[in-house]
């Protein structure tokens, strides 16, 4: 027996060809995938195929060939049991019976997936004879296309990644945009040294001719500062239109940065925790996975786990890091930030994402995933929720600052004794060691802005972006590291006591 297979090809037999077209349609549910294995009966093959295999209805060439064309292993290990049971000895006996004056026609088997539980009808059972030789040979072999009312798919819908602004309102936590105006109408109620300053970015923006640094400068500060700007300017002017995102933020982005903990009075602070660190965060990723915001609707997004590129922080004292190492946290990870990587001892105030022009994607989606972690570790940690961070979405040459505040909103307790396991999908609380579960309240993350703080096109709007810049991190090493000390710092110290 041979099996011939559906081809579009036409490579066997035209009758058995014309015979498939020719099958009516199949009466089962058109859910169920169909497919047609032709029987043809070649008994009476090529009379050298017949002496070379000495009656075998496998001649050796052909077992060979035909184990050959199989894709895997364990598909030729079938086949070859298949063509073993068909041994010479087996059709010794039948070739001593008298041969019928009538050669049977050849069959057509049509065979259908069956549900499980339902009954099968006499012709399957005959259809089974067949099946396990069959089944050998019509891997992999195209089916007949099924009717339109079939063409559904029957597996769920696929999640798909949140991307754009919009899509972040059905996450939890909440992430909406609003301008700066609007903080108060939400209930956010910003500190005054973050409005202030705010106020002042925004007056540069105003006056191009105020560039003016808010601190007092050294000889040797003005002139790093200098090289690194018309530097920074002349490598923009060179790669703008042609290099890549890394490049870019290598060669334009981030000198720019790293001048601000070259600066003298960062560089060298005279309050403990008081220096500056910038940190090339590209390959950090958000941990532990319980801090990721998640979908409301598990089977509507991916968890949002986004990177960014760079971040500012505070480079803590010998003493404090002594502290932290040694104390107990409520997740998994021993961090005082939403990473587990080498940035996990970095007190961040301000968190940058670099996107190149004409590139599809939105960097305030990383940068909201991003700090939405770092507010659901404080959450874990019970530190406080209400201090906002400055985030810095830089576009090409423009650079955009954001404040991001949260607000708390209280949940059900139905609710909170859900929490969500892996795949984002609610279940039962459940007695075991590992991280604990949010409190009884979750919250609402709020993005401000965006502000332009200046650019690359200019040296003028460098220089009005340093400014800037600077003004932020003379925030960071006195407004933020006094909440920080305040408010995680001492949380901390309190647990080793304990």
């Amino acid at each position: 027996m041979a099996i011939a297979r559906y081809s579009s090809k036409r490579r066997y037999d035209e009758a058995v060809f014309d015979r498939l077209h020719a099958l009516p349609p199949c009466k089962q549910n058109p859910d169920i995938a169909r497919w047609v294995v032709a029987v043809d009966d070649f008994e009476a093959d090529d009379s050298d195929d017949s002496e070379a295999g000495h009656g075998d209805a496998f001649p050796t060439f052909k077992r060979q060939r035909a184990l050959r064309s199989l894709c895997t292993t364990p598909q030729r290990l079938n086949a070859a049991k298949n063509m073993a049971a068909l041994s010479p000895t087996r059709r010794s006996k039948r070739d001593r019976l008298p041969p019928k004056e009538d050669a049977a026609p050849a069959k057509e088997v049509v065979v259908a997936t069956r549900r499980k539980g339902r009954q099968r009808r006499p012709e399957e059972a005959d259809a089974d004879a067949q099946r396990s030789a069959g089944d050998t040979f019509s891997e992999g072999a195209p089916s007949f296309p099924a009717p339109a009312s079939s063409l559904r798919s029957l597996s769920p819908p696929k999640k798909k990644t949140a991307s754009t602004k919009a899509d972040l309102a059905y996450l939890n936590p909440n992430i909406e945009f609003l301008p700066l105006r609007n903080a108060k109408e939400v209930g956010i109620s910003l500190p005054e040294s973050v409005t202030e300053l705010w106020i002042r970015c925004e007056n540069r923006q105003l006056n191009s001719l105020t560039t003016d640094l808010p601190i007092s400068l050294s000889d040797r500060d003005c002139r790093i500062i200098d090289d690194t700007l018309s530097d920074a300017f002349e490598q923009a002017e060179k790669w703008r239109d042609t290099t890549t995102e890394p490049h870019w933020t290598s060669v334009v982005v981030g000198p720019i940065l790293h001048l601000l903990r070259r600066i003298e009075s960062f560089k060298k602070s005279v309050v403990p925790n008081g220096k500056i660190v910038v940190l090339d965060v590209t390959p950090t990723e958000i941990s532990p996975a319980e801090l990721v915001p998640f979908s409301k609707d598990p089977a509507l997004y991916r968890d949002l786990d986004k990177r960014i590129d760079y971040v500012v922080g505070l480079d803590l004292h010998r003493t404090t890091l002594k502290t932290l190492r040694h104390t107990k946290y409520c997740t998994a990870a021993p961090s005082i930030k939403q990473t587990a990587s080498f940035a996990n001892e970095t007190p961040i105030f301000l968190n940058i994402e670099v996107k190149r022009r004409h590139v599809a994607r939105d960097p305030t989606v990383q940068l909201a995933a991003w700090i939405a972690a770092e507010f659901t570790k404080r959450r874990y940690e019970e530190w406080d929720l209400g201090f906002p961070v400055f985030a810095v979405e830089i576009d090409g040459d423009n650079w955009l600052l954001r404040v991001a505040a949260a607000r708390v909103v209280p949940i059900t307790r139905v609710a909170a004794k859900f929490p969500r396991n892996v795949d984002g999908d609610t279940q039962e609380a459940e007695v075991e060691e590992g991280p604990t579960p949010l409190p009884e309240d979750e919250y609402e993350l709020f993005f401000f802005g965006p502000l332009a703080l200046g650019n690359t096109l200019t040296l003028e709007g460098s220089k009005r972006l340093l400014a800037n810049l600077i003004d932020i991190t003379k925030w960071g090493q006195s407004e933020f590291r006094m909440w920080w000390e305040a408010n995680v710092q001492l949380v901390l110290e309190k647990r080793i006591r304990c």
